[in-house]
């Protein structure tokens, strides 16, 4: 292979290498800025779903806990606690929340018109009934409307399921909170693609520093194909000439010997 093929080749191998790097510590990235923001918002939604209740929750759950039955909010109930919640909740981002009781029933939400629906089929809510820890799923939501009733369109979505226990540490229901991340996301995707394109940089400088050795390898390469080359042609030159001497030699041989005398 010629230097300049060979330089050619490095060239090429150094794309496809930056490339490859690039795109795999983009990967690597951002499945890891991806989970510390599902755990953060996970974390805020246990530290909300405890505070809860220990405040606003805390009658309910205190007079399930007494009465031993299942946990539950009257009609007349539902008003003041909506209040208490959308107030406690508007600092921290939530765009919607359920209260379930252990029947998976939907006891309260910060959308109304789902209160006293039963969702017997969600597995993470049963995994929260039986005392998990949080679980968190992320999604996107193409609309969400928010605790002031404000629209919010193509929104980035944790939903955490949180249990909540009794004095006695049983679990009698389930938090469920949305956090709205999508600024976070957006930072997420604003940080990779800044640590991708520095690194891609890195790594062409660092090949960058090479091509110049490898040009100068290449053309020492092409040189010793050229003095090989002419090296080759001379001895062919030289094997033609001895050649042809050795014929002509061996016709004066014959002849010396077919001449009369002999």
């Amino acid at each position: 292979m010629s230097g300049s093929g060979l330089f050619r080749r490095f060239g090429i191998v150094c794309l496809i290498a930056t490339a490859a790097i690039a795109a795999t510590s983009g990967l690597v990235l951002y499945q890891v800025l991806h989970r510390l923001v599902v755990e953060e918002a996970q974390l805020d939604a246990v530290r909300i779903s405890q505070a809860l209740r220990d405040c606003e929750l805390k009658q309910y759950v205190s007079r399930c806990f007494r009465l031993n039955e299942a946990m539950s909010v009257s009609d007349e109930e539902l008003s003041d606690l909506d209040r208490e919640i959308r107030t406690f909740l508007a600092p921290f981002n939530i765009v919607k929340m359920k209260v379930f009781n252990r029947d998976k029933r939907i006891i309260f939400s910060t959308d109304p018109t789902i209160i006293g629906r039963l969702d017997a089929d969600n597995e993470n809510l049963a995994a929260a009934l039986k005392g998990s820890a949080a679980i968190s799923h992320h999604g996107t939501k193409d609309a969400v409307w928010d605790l002031a009733d404000e629209q919010r369109v193509d929104v980035e979505i944790v939903e955490t399921y949180v249990p909540v226990r009794d004095p006695a540490g049983k679990v009698v229901g389930s938090v469920e909170i949305y956090k709205d991340v999508t600024n976070e996301v957006a930072k997420v995707r604003a940080t990779l693609l800044h640590a991708v394109a520095w690194l891609s940089i890195a790594v062409l400088a660092a090949f960058g520093v090479l091509l110049p050795i490898m040009r100068r390898a290449g053309r020492k390469i092409d040189a010793g194909n050229t003095a090989l080359r002419s090296s080759e042609a001379r001895y062919r030159s030289l094997a033609k000439a001895l050649r042809d001497a050795l014929d002509e030699f061996t016709q004066l041989i014959n002849r010396a010997k077919d001449s009369p005398g002999q």
